[in-house]
């Protein structure tokens, strides 16, 4: 039987991943898109596509996500960008009286992970390894005499590297606080390969052709059942550019794992199921330190598919269909993944169509 789902922001980063993760899978899809642009390669990678409003507009937005799941009948919704996550969490009870189940945290564990200052709160107050992070002048003081410069200046509510900038000085400092509770700082987190005291970097060192280099990041996925506990773990090292992995190679580290699983349980706890990102580095002992949450599946969710992680398969089987532990949450540690870009050739009446009557159905 024929498995439909519904994937917001289709056109985004994520979403692209989401459908990848699908081509991969044995099972008949049949995919509902959602977007705000027509001109997106991903919505005609769908089997049916529709226009949303703008999620900045939420009223209309929730009201054509309404039209859609009445007029398509979808099983599952999963979320393709961070903005769609309170939404959906909000609108989860009056999505399932329609029979849809969205892939979405509570509105409390969405929360938690939106808010990066939020998320060091909650991380640290039960012991687990988040870096400090300050939002205001009295804790960012305290930070910089604990560490001392070069700290990491980020959005409160942001994602993929958008706004990141390293602070070298207190002109950097004050840059920030201008900003109001916008922005937050935590330490900066060389990777161990640099062998260089915190003193010792320089702003040369943080970037590569004006571009912040993120060398050795680790992320971790922790896909969670509906009790909150974790179904299947899987980490993964990369150097990113704009917050992408070009190469990934998947981590053997227990210990790694162990506590990752610990964090994503604990969001759990909060109400959080399905996927939960975890990004971490390597710290000087040999520890790992988190940096980020991200309660929605990533733009690696296609490399994971690839290694034999299957999460939306499982998230069908597990959520859709009952099984309580699917076997394919497993993944091959001999593999290593490239990624490239790659093209979508869309006819031209094709997007006419979605422009102008906002839907549009793939031809048989």
């Amino acid at each position: 039987m024929t498995r439909k789902l519904l994937v917001t922001s289709v056109g985004s980063g994520v979403g692209h991943a989401i459908l990848a993760a699908l081509r991969r899978s044995e099972a008949p899809w049949y995919v509902v898109g959602a977007n705000s642009e027509a001109f997106s390669a991903g919505v005609f990678d769908c089997d049916s596509a529709w226009l949303t409003p703008p999620v900045s507009d939420r009223a209309a937005f929730e009201a054509r996500l309404i039209e859609i799941v009445e007029a398509e009948r979808p099983a599952l919704i999963v979320p393709g960008r961070d903005d769609d996550l309170p939404i959906l969490a909000a609108m989860r009870e009056r999505l399932a009286e329609l029979g849809a189940f969205a892939l979405v945290g509570s509105p409390e564990a969405v929360d938690i992970c939106s808010d990066k200052y939020r998320t060091a709160k909650v991380f640290r107050a039960a012991g687990l390894p988040f870096t400090e992070t300050a939002a205001s002048r009295e804790e960012i003081e305290a930070l910089l005499a604990a560490c001392g410069f070069p700290l990491l200046a980020k959005p409160r509510r942001g994602f993929a590297s958008r706004g990141v900038r390293v602070l070298f000085d207190r002109d950097g400092i004050e840059a920030v606080l201008a900003c109001g509770a916008e922005m937050v700082v935590q330490e900066y987190l060389a990777p161990r390969s640099w062998n260089k005291a915190r003193a010792e970097i320089t702003p040369s060192d943080v970037e590569r052709d004006g571009m912040l280099r993120q060398d050795e990041e680790m992320s971790a996925e922790v896909f969670l059942g509906r009790d909150g506990k974790a179904l299947g773990v899987i980490a993964w090292c990369a150097d990113k550019v704009h917050g992408e992995a070009p190469a990934v190679e998947v981590l053997d580290d227990p210990l790694l794992e162990a506590v990752v699983r610990e964090g994503a349980e604990l969001l759990g706890r909060h109400g959080m199921i399905g996927p939960c990102n975890i990004a971490a580095k390597r710290l000087a002992d040999g520890s790992w330190g988190f940096f980020e949450v991200n309660a929605r599946f990533t733009g690696s969710t296609g490399v994971r598919a690839a290694f034999g992680f299957g999460e939306i398969e499982a998230a069908w089987r597990h959520f859709i269909e009952g099984e309580e532990k699917p076997d394919c949450l497993t993944f091959d540690k001999d593999r290593v993944v490239c990624r490239y870009l790659a093209e979508t050739v869309v006819r031209k009446d094709d997007l006419d169509e979605l422009r102008q009557r906002g839907k549009w159905r793939a031809s048989s």
